[in-house]
């Protein structure tokens, strides 16, 4: 659905058409809010806060077999969705303090809410990417496109010009590679 999930709109009723019974699943990377998710830690919240504050939870079943088939090593817990991408540890403490939350997404609400709209199951497997003391550079996260592709000539050009960025960007690029096989082996015993 890309990042903030800007393409859920325009995607959503094909994704549903010819199916009877679908499970909808928020699956990708998050922060980690909590201090104890490492990078590559497998998060499976019970609910999740939207930017509002409304609360929707995934369908219990689908969330108590995908605890059993990571043999309890996915987080559960509360995720919050955020419109902005919390970057610095300071901001991630601040939301966890006010959410509660565990980890921090840009979708699994909007998702689960149409979800929900549509009256159909849902689950959310999330990988930590940043943990909660890690910061992201504003210009890391400024070479995503909303549809999470890299835009390589902005890339190219903070290369050439700040690069000390280099190094964190391939440390946040191994962060996330890790974060998404975590939910892909996650994902793999669910489907088995």
């Amino acid at each position: 659905m890309g990042l903030r999930a800007t393409l859920l709109n325009q995607r959503w009723a094909s994704l549903l058409d010819g199916l009877r019974d679908p499970l909808v699943l928020s699956a990708g990377v998050c922060g980690g809010l909590d201090p104890r998710l490492t990078s590559g830690s497998v998060v499976v919240p019970e609910s999740v806060l939207s930017p509002s504050g409304e609360r929707f939870n995934v369908t219990p079943s689908r969330h108590a077999a995908a605890l059993s088939a990571g043999a309890g090593q996915g987080a559960t817990g509360c995720l919050v969705t955020s419109r902005d991408i919390v970057s610095t540890p300071k901001e991630k403490s601040e939301l966890r303090a006010r959410s509660g939350a565990v980890a921090v997404d840009m979708e699994s609400s909007l998702i689960l809410s149409a979800a929900a709209a549509s009256g159909c199951a849902s689950l959310v497997v999330r990988g930590v990417s940043d943990d909660a003391n890690q910061a992201v550079l504003p210009e890391l996260i400024a070479l995503v496109t909303p549809e999470g592709r890299v835009r390589r000539a902005r890339a190219v050009a903070l290369a050439l010009t700040q690069p000390a960025a280099i190094p964190q960007a391939f440390a946040l690029q191994r962060c996330t590679r890790r974060a998404l096989k975590a939910v892909a082996r996650l994902l793999a015993t669910l489907i088995t």
